[in-house]
């Protein structure tokens, strides 16, 4: 690999720039590659070399992502990967706005501004986020790069919007969980009618939505299961304290949901402030961080 290397560095005062000139000017990455070499000959590392490199230089990776990244993504010119860094440069992403958003998706890299890159930021823009929000939930969670704008995001935005009777709040709900943005119409459709068809009203499903948008993604029968349980525990389903049993429910995992519900059960306990009381004094536990009763 040095050899090709060092060869094109002798030919590349003749020739328009070249991957090599990374190298050139920056004698520490070619250091790091030479110590790969002289201890791994893997023909992978030899075929990632420039994309490597761009990642340490252009990205800010380390070598370890960088190598892990290059897994995931190749280029062997700067073209690609160049006009994708300038698209959020000019859209105000920091360097560390950029190694986030391309560490957790190396591929973005080869998105294409003009059909892919321009067209989704400029739905965030068209629908009311700030700039600085449209940075937060890109550089977050780049995977909206991968939906179809047409087919996924325009309609998932819609609904929200059209719940929540706001398109300020449907924002709100979104920058909390991003990932909502993936779940589709006809899902979200589902979720809200298992919640109508237990009485919950309409305006209810509305606030549980905007101050828990994670519900969405709920897992229907999980989602019916507590449902049941806040009804037994003696919250009605019409009342904004069901929501408040739904809602922290939700937070603590599937064994701590059964034995809570069970312990107030046990001891008649229908009074919301001692539910939520608590429900704090055990989410502390690495069982209840570490599972979610909806997932």
């Amino acid at each position: 690999m040095l050899r090709l290397l060092c060869k094109s560095i002798v030919i590349g005062s003749s020739v328009r720039a070249s991957p090599a000139h990374y190298f050139l000017e920056n004698p520490s990455i070619l250091s790091c590659l030479r110590n790969i070499s002289s201890v791994n000959t893997d023909d992978s590392i030899k075929e990632h070399s420039f994309t490597v490199s761009y990642l340490l230089k252009k990205c800010g990776f380390s070598l370890k992502s960088a190598l892990q990244a290059s897994k995931q993504v190749h280029f062997e010119t700067p073209d690609e990967p160049d006009s994708a860094l300038a698209v959020f440069k000019n859209h105000g992403f920091s360097k560390s706005h950029v190694l986030n958003l391309v560490r957790r998706l190396p591929t973005v890299l080869l998105s294409k501004p003009k059909t892919t890159l321009l067209p989704k930021l400029g739905f965030f823009q068209s629908k009311g986020f700030s700039s600085p929000d449209v940075i937060k939930i890109i550089s977050s969670y780049p995977w909206v790069f991968k939906y179809s704008l047409q087919n996924q995001l325009v309609p998932a935005f819609d609904f929200l919007e059209t719940s929540l009777q706001s398109d300020a709040v449907a924002i709100k709900a979104i920058k909390r969980f991003p990932l909502v943005l993936n779940v589709t119409v006809e899902t979200m459709a589902r979720v809200a009618d298992v919640l109508r068809d237990n009485g919950v009203p309409g305006k209810n499903i509305a606030l549980l939505i905007r101050s828990r948008p994670s519900v969405m993604v709920s897992n229907l029968e999980n989602l019916k299961k507590l449902i049941e349980e806040a009804t037994l525990m003696g919250f009605h389903p019409s009342k904004t304290q069901f929501l408040e049993a739904v809602r922290v429910s939700t937070t603590m995992s599937s064994l701590c949901c059964t034995h809570f519900t069970t312990n107030l059960l046990h001891n008649k306990v229908d009074n919301l402030t001692s539910f939520v009381q608590h429900h704090q004094h055990h989410a502390t536990c690495s069982e209840c961080q570490s599972h979610q009763c909806l997932r």
